[in-house]
């Protein structure tokens, strides 16, 4: 990742979102047009788009100014805080890694505790070595997969299932399109409601591929195309079918269309616990299942630790890498991953949800108010998340394993908690941008 220089904006005000302090600081038009900004998706696709940046300015071009290094020393400092007091301290988890930046270019990196609580096992976290289980947080890969597969022409979202699962028919299945899967909406859950009990969808099958004919058995609880409804068998789904546009296993497709474009050498599907340092994870809080180098998600576990849903591992740097490819309308060192569109069509909410094409929207403050309601990203159950903000081009990534957090069966609250802290981070990132834009 490198610095893309621009113009320079000017006044904001500190305790604002980004997105406000750059309307207030002059960088924005009394506009709706599609104007782009340098560097950034058309406006005119975003959630809350009511005035356009002004056409050709760079808000990351605050971070060339001369008093840059001191407001990124002091930003780095407060995240340092957030992580101590708020995670590790508070023991959400034993270490977290974060790296903040703004288009291209990675500003804060920070890597502080370690792997585990277990002094015997524990290693330092490090923002380029330590892998995280991602989770849901894989779910915007995976979609970036399959938007890189239309890029190519080799996959239609808006095409039934079938088409690349001829046996994904009967019943309603054969009106669920990849697109619905992608954006929860192929209606496998009712509205509101969780999927079916794992323990249920596996059965008796003790193979991966038993294992996923019975997902592609499911079939939609209510008819496809109506409300959003968050579903993880979805995805599983998604994953098998990208997997035959692609012609080569999930875990390659995904290598292909979007891990080495983008230099993401460390992420990957199975990591071996030999060759690879990974922040382990334990089963519903209860330590005495843990799991390391292995997906928490049980379901992704019986599929062979490969699945559209959960299972891929990654280091923080490498996840800024994709937050910056978002945030720089899909590309990255040259390489077109995603076209504008595309990026947009991730960012832009669905109508009665927080959730656009494979990514969790903040159109509902899912990710704090400081990041403004157009931002976008995912969170994932084991303390894993990472936001972009189109308007404002800054991102944060932020990978912890909270499941180690509480030995109570059930609590969620080191989740909840490690939301908090992230919302926390975006605050202070907002506040810094501001003190430096004010300069």
């Amino acid at each position: 990742m490198k610095h893309a220089a621009g113009e320079s904006c000017g006044l904001a005000v500190a305790g604002a979102s980004i997105a406000a302090a750059l309307a207030i600081s002059g960088c924005t038009a009394n506009s709706t047009s599609a104007v782009e900004i340098s560097g950034g998706i058309p406006w005119s696709a975003l959630d809350g788009a009511t005035a356009a940046p002004t056409a050709g300015t760079d808000p990351c071009a605050v971070w060339n100014k001369d008093g840059a290094a001191a407001v990124k020393n002091r930003l780095t400092g407060e995240l340092e805080k957030i992580v101590t007091s708020q995670i590790i301290g508070a023991h959400v988890s034993p270490g977290a890694a974060v790296v903040v930046g703004c288009g291209d270019k990675a500003i804060v990196l920070l890597g502080r505790g370690n792997t585990s609580y277990d002094d015997a096992t524990a290693k330092k976290v490090s923002v380029d070595t330590t892998l995280y289980d991602l989770a849901s947080v894989q779910k915007p890969i995976i979609g970036a997969t399959a938007l890189t597969l239309e890029k190519r022409g080799k996959m239609n979202l808006t095409a039934p299932v079938s088409t690349y699962l001829p046996g994904y028919t009967g019943d309603s299945k054969s009106k669920v399109t990849i697109e619905q899967l992608l954006m929860h909406r192929a209606g496998m859950n009712p509205p509101g409601k969780d999927d079916l009990p794992y323990k249920s969808i596996i059965g008796s099958a003790t193979t991966p591929g038993a294992v996923q004919k019975n997902i592609l058995s499911q079939a939609p609880r209510v008819e496809p195309g109506g409300s959003y409804s968050y579903s993880n068998v979805g995805y599983s789904i998604a994953g098998m079918a990208i997997s035959s546009a692609a012609g080569q296993p999930l875990d390659g497709a995904v290598r292909t269309a979007v891990l080495e474009p983008l230099g993401m050498t460390k992420t990957q599907f199975n990591p071996n616990p030999s060759e690879n340092t990974c922040a382990p994870t334990s089963s519903d809080y209860n330590l005495a299942d843990t799991f390391t180098c292995k997906p928490q998600d049980w379901l992704s576990r019986a599929e062979g630790g490969v699945a559209g849903h959960a299972g891929l591992f990654a280091t923080a740097e490498d996840m800024a890498k994709f937050a910056a490819m978002l945030a720089n309308q899909g590309s990255l060192n040259g390489k077109q991953v995603l076209t504008p569109d595309q990026v947009a069509r991730m960012a832009k909410s669905q109508p009665n949800a927080s959730y656009g094409l494979a990514a969790r929207t903040n159109s509902a403050g899912r990710y704090g108010p400081f990041m403004g309601p157009q931002a976008f990203g995912h969170t994932g159950w084991n303390g894993t998340s990472f936001v972009v903000d189109p308007v404002s081009r800054m991102w944060i990534v932020g990978l912890a394993n909270v499941s180690l957090g509480q030995k109570v069966e059930g609590e969620t609250k080191p989740l909840n908690n490690f939301l908090g802290a992230f919302a926390a981070m975006g605050e202070a990132v907002a506040n810094n941008y501001s003190a430096l834009a004010n300069q």
